[in-house]
């Protein structure tokens, strides 16, 4: 749910109560963060990187940043950030699914599904929480997460909805596509 208040503030109440202020990340026309990194009083870090960054650097930084957050020496994170043009390979990937494999590096993932394209122009969201803390329901926290991003986009004037059959929050992007 979002909640307005004074100073054009606005706030996420999820599990991890996200919030921001306003007129200070959001660009006017931009519709993407414009900081680099702030930590929210619910103990959330947001980080955005302006610049393309490979693959295997952010699997790296996430996996030193999910040891500390563990460990308890760093704050829970949500890094916004694009990579260059790249496959991920997720563990349903077939090689002969993709009709020019060379074209992109591709990077095997531990996550389900098959390949998924990721390149300049598409922020990814990665999302890096302690769940132990957050309670044992992960479906439940999944959709919560995906009502913020809805809620979030919605803020940009931008609709993002669930699609039945499909994963993720997707937008249309004209003509029914």
């Amino acid at each position: 749910m979002l909640a307005h208040g004074a100073k054009n503030q606005c706030a996420m109440v999820l599990p991890t109560a996200f919030e921001c202020g306003k007129s200070h990340v959001f660009g006017k026309d931009l519709g993407y963060l414009l900081i680099m990194e702030r930590e929210t009083h619910s103990g959330v870090t947001w980080r955005r990187d302006p610049d393309l960054v490979p693959y295997p650097d952010a699997v790296a930084q996430m996996e030193s940043r999910v040891a500390a957050i563990r460990a308890g020496t760093a704050p829970e994170l949500v890094w916004l950030l694009e990579h260059p043009p790249l496959y991920t390979a997720g563990t349903s990937a077939r090689a002969e699914d993709l009709l020019t494999p060379d074209r992109f590096p591709v990077y095997k993932t531990g996550r389900g599904g098959e390949y998924t394209y990721h390149g300049p122009g598409q922020r990814v969201a990665y999302v890096m929480l302690d769940l132990k803390r957050r309670g044992p329901d992960l479906r439940h926290f999944v959709w919560q997460l995906e009502e913020w991003i809805i809620r979030s986009l919605a803020e940009l004037g931008v609709t993002g909805e669930r699609r039945v059959g499909r994963v993720g929050i997707w937008v249309e992007r004209g003509g029914g596509r």
